[in-house]
């Protein structure tokens, strides 16, 4: 009750809450990237400052006193997953206005807003009469029904958009030879993380009935805790990493080879003149290599440059102008000993230590160190 001395996690729900207002109108301020993408990331961490007001309100058990916010811990989840899915699908697709069809998404919180609509309704003393006496006017059932739902709705958002940034991953590896910067693993990283504590929170709420009230909400402040860690990381990450707000590269279309009309005859004629110009001209050393610099370059359609490369090598684009960068960075180490293997993966092309490694250890089954070793016994 108010008048208690502060509790560590009553401070960091309102640190949490101060950080997401920040963090929200820094995004709207933020002049690069996408504006719709900006707004949805804004919406987010305002609901998120909301969400831990209301938690620091009910973990210091002042709730009783702010009887108009009842409820918002279930509603307001609903409304997390549309915006993370949201937010993917706009950044990885280039959508610059929000569709009307994007409001169904909303529909369960609203719903659930719509439910309680009668108990907001309600003068003060017959809210606290309904939040100290369940089952008049608004029995419990539907909110613990919500409450369940609520994480799965949350899981199931979250699931879609990794799939979204699945699809747009290998979308990039048809297009770029280097996408360290533009592949979005920070993203990933995040959806799964929250994934993960959701999940946690779900096993937490089946197993509740074994256990005491005290235990289920000494967990449930950890996992509060947990989730205002992964939004503080990764607010202040977006805010000094401006290039994961830049609007991201078209992706390849769907079904894009079914109307080619490119033969047999006239890929084999592509492919001889590619590999001709690879080996002449070695264009793989430029770190910022497209497919459609490379087309432009060899006066072939980017599309029909791409069908050669996914259908006489079985490679995407990516695959092809690594490995050809891998075979440069052999030779050097070979040849080149008194350099350094991030002088390497430079000068061959490569524009990251981890992008080096990966595909040494992808081809070769082992690191560059361990590949030089080999060939210095």
């Amino acid at each position: 009750m108010i008048g208690q001395p502060l509790r560590w996690i009553d401070a960091v729900f309102i640190f949490s809450a101060a950080n997401g207002i920040f963090i929200a109108v820094a995004m709207i301020l933020f002049k690069k990237g996408g504006k719709l993408a900006r707004y949805l990331i804004s919406a987010l961490f305002t609901l998120h400052s909301i969400d831990m007001v209301y938690r620091f309100i009910y973990a210091s058990k002042s709730h009783i006193l702010f009887p108009h916010l009842a409820f918002l811990d279930v509603a307001i989840p609903f409304a997390y997953g549309p915006l993370e899915y949201l937010y993917v699908k706009i950044f990885t697709q280039q959508d610059k206005s929000f569709k009307p069809e994007y409001f169904l998404h909303f529909i369960p919180f609203i719903f659930y807003l719509g439910v309680n609509l009668d108990f907001y309704l309600l003068p003060m003393e017959y809210k606290l009469d309904s939040l100290l006496h369940p089952g008049s006017p608004v029995g419990p059932d539907i909110h613990l029904i919500a409450h369940h739902v609520k994480i799965l709705h949350v899981a199931l958002y979250q699931l879609l958009a990794i799939r979204l940034l699945n699809r747009y991953q290998r979308n990039i590896k048809t297009m770029y030879s280097s996408i360290e910067k533009i592949n979005l693993q920070w993203m990933r990283r995040l959806l799964y993380t929250l994934l993960f504590i959701g999940i946690l929170h779900y096993v937490l709420i089946l197993v509740f009935s074994l256990f005491s009230t005290d235990f289920y909400s000494g967990a449930l402040e950890i996992i509060h805790l947990l989730m205002a860690a992964v939004i503080f990381i990764f607010g202040y990450g977006a805010l000094f990493q401006p290039e994961i707000f830049l609007e991201c590269w078209k992706t390849a279309p769907r079904g894009k080879y079914r109307k080619s009309g490119l033969d047999s005859q006239m890929k084999q004629k592509y492919l001889d003149k590619l590999q001709a110009h690879m080996k002449i001209k070695q264009p793989f050393l430029d770190s910022e290599l497209t497919l459609s610099k490379l087309a432009e370059t060899l006066g072939i359609p980017a599309n029909h440059l791409s069908q050669v490369i996914n259908e006489k090598l079985h490679m995407n684009f990516y695959e092809f102008i690594n490995r050809y960068r891998l075979e440069a960075a052999k030779k050097l180490m070979v040849h080149e000993k008194p350099r350094t293997i991030l002088e390497i993966a430079f000068e061959v092309g490569f524009n990251s230590k981890s992008a080096f490694n990966s595909v040494f250890k992808k081809y070769l089954k082992k690191t560059p160190s361990g590949f030089r070793k080999t060939i210095t016994r």
